[in-house]
């Protein structure tokens, strides 16, 4: 993101190399640089991005404060500041069947949002009410 385009970060250096192949060049924005929640949609751009480990280590490493990048929040790259544990923020697939979504999230975090967090855990009580109807130990 140029300085222009980020409207008044004179601290934000110029454009780096890897944007020319960014998902969001060319957006508006304002879509990474949301009011206090609405960073749901913007992520997803992000965990589908090719450049998004170079984005966010950029973001990162020259302590740019506003916007989301590489698909991480301001307060979130605080503390990748300080730790450049950048393994906890590679995109991962959600594990619910259905979805199979791409998602940015803690380290822990297995499914993209709350439904498929249910849907998966309706999955696994519906796998063993089988097996145990069927006499299989788990």
């Amino acid at each position: 993101m140029t300085r222009r385009m980020l409207s008044g970060l004179e601290d934000v250096p110029e454009t780096p190399s890897f944007f020319k192949d960014a998902l969001c060049k060319g957006m508006d924005t304002e879509f990474f640089f949301p009011l206090k929640g609405a960073i749901a949609e913007p992520k997803k751009i992000c965990a589908k991005c090719p450049v998004q480990m170079e984005c966010l280590v950029y973001a990162t490493e020259n302590r740019i404060e506003f916007g989301l990048w590489g698909g991480v929040s301001q307060r979130q790259r605080v503390r990748l500041w300080k730790t450049r544990d950048y393994d906890e923020w590679v995109p991962k697939e959600c594990v619910t069947q259905a979805c199979r979504k791409f998602f940015i999230g803690a380290r822990k975090q297995i499914c993209c949002s709350k439904k498929c967090n249910q849907v998966l855990r309706d999955e696994v009580e519906k796998q063993k009410r089988l097996e145990k109807k069927n006499g299989i130990k788990s």
